[in-house]
């Protein structure tokens, strides 16, 4: 990192490392890994931003019910307080959660991710609330106990809608539908209330939402983080509601995803319109594609550059349509473990070798560096 100039890097803390029974007994190893990595990044003049939680539920609350029971706050609570604790005072920018659609709906509604489970409307809705809760949680964690300059917000994914023609029928059915999927996350966060027709149509299955819980979950936050990859384009269809256009099979994509720069914009956009101006950082935004060392020990993943030189371009019109962009992550500084597919899609800017560990940086790697460098999209 330090060779190619990064100067801030995002990284997950893992609550089953630190609090692995879910208690308040802590380990001691793992809060110790965390101040060394801290240290270290620091010692290199690299900004650490810290998520607290990024999916990695302590099997010992699983068994109690994991997110759909209400002590998961309080369990949050206790392992906040341990790690902010400790590195609190040389950590400035917090999220406090990563991806609720991917740790609720696909956990515990569609069965897709780990605990892998399909459950009724009623209990979703009742882990989704918890996990809103954690999210304030961990946001008054942070005023109380790290540093006084510090930041937090979180790192949200949302279901990112593009006009297909930019056009205002399309953009008005676009921005209605945006706010249809996600403004039962996005509205407690940001306005301190879930939208009355989520309420409403969720009947006897609503959320159960008790004194206190709207206060804790809505206290400000200092910024939106945005995990972005691709969008789904749609149109005004009948009767004026959006309506999705399937990508066809020759439409250009990565290993997961459609390459859609246009999420960059249209997610803050709409976002800014339905909840009001935000100050953004980009917490995730990147392409994972195969390519290897060759028989000279290069990567030459050139398609990685064309995805962060059209997306770097966007996000450079995005502010200039005068949205407030604070920060930019690429996803990710190395290959990992991409959950669900496992190694096979490499998001990294540096290869690694999984048998070996050996790593590699990518040519994308440098195009990046030199990016940082100039200030400006090469």
């Amino acid at each position: 990192m330090n060779e190619m100039g990064l100067r801030h890097y995002r990284f997950s803390t893992s609550w089953s490392r630190v609090c692995p029974a879910g208690d308040a007994s802590v380990n001691q190893a793992g809060l110790d890994f965390y101040d060394r990595l801290v240290d270290c990044l620091l010692e290199h003049k690299i900004e650490p931003w810290v998520t607290l939680f990024h999916w990695d539920l302590p099997m010992a609350l699983e068994e109690k019910g994991g997110w759909t029971q209400r002590g998961v706050v309080e369990a949050f609570q206790l392992y906040a307080e341990a790690l902010v604790g400790k590195i609190g005072d040389r950590v400035s920018h917090w999220f406090t959660i990563n991806e609720y659609i991917c740790f609720i709906e696909l956990g515990y509604q569609h069965g897709a991710h780990a605990p892998f489970r399909r459950e009724s409307r009623k209990v979703m809705n009742a882990a989704w609330h918890h996990g809103l809760l954690v999210h304030g949680t961990g946001v008054k964690v942070i005023r109380d106990l790290a540093r006084s300059d510090s930041k937090v917000g979180l790192a949200a994914n949302v279901q990112v809608i593009a006009p297909a023609i930019e056009n205002e029928a399309n953009i008005k059915a676009g921005r209605e539908h945006f706010d249809e999927l996600n403004g039962r996350q996005l509205q407690p966060i940001l306005k301190g209330c879930y939208p009355p027709g989520f309420l409403e149509g969720e009947g006897p299955s609503a959320p159960e939402i008790q004194e206190g819980d709207m206060e804790l979950i809505g206290q400000p936050i200092d910024f939106l983080g945005y995990n972005l990859y691709g969008a789904g384009f749609h149109r005004s269809g009948p009767e004026g509601k959006s309506q999705h256009l399937p990508f066809g099979a020759e439409f250009p994509k990565d290993q997961l995803n459609p390459l859609t720069p246009q999420a960059l914009y249209w997610t803050l956009r709409f976002t800014d319109e339905l909840y009001g101006r935000q100050k953004y950082v980009i917490s995730e935004n990147g392409a994972a594609y195969s390519a290897g060392p060759d028989d000279k020990g290069e990567v030459l993943d050139l398609e990685r550059i064309q995805y962060l030189r059209t997306h770097l371009k966007e996000l450079h019109y995005t502010i200039a349509c005068g949205h407030e962009v604070e920060g930019y992550f690429y996803w990710s500084f190395m290959d990992n473990f991409e959950w669900a597919f496992g190694y096979e899609p490499r998001f990294g800017l540096v290869h690694v070798d999984f048998k070996t560990l050996k790593r590699t940086k990518k040519y994308s790697a440098d195009y990046y560096r030199q990016v940082m460098e100039q200030n400006r999209v090469l």
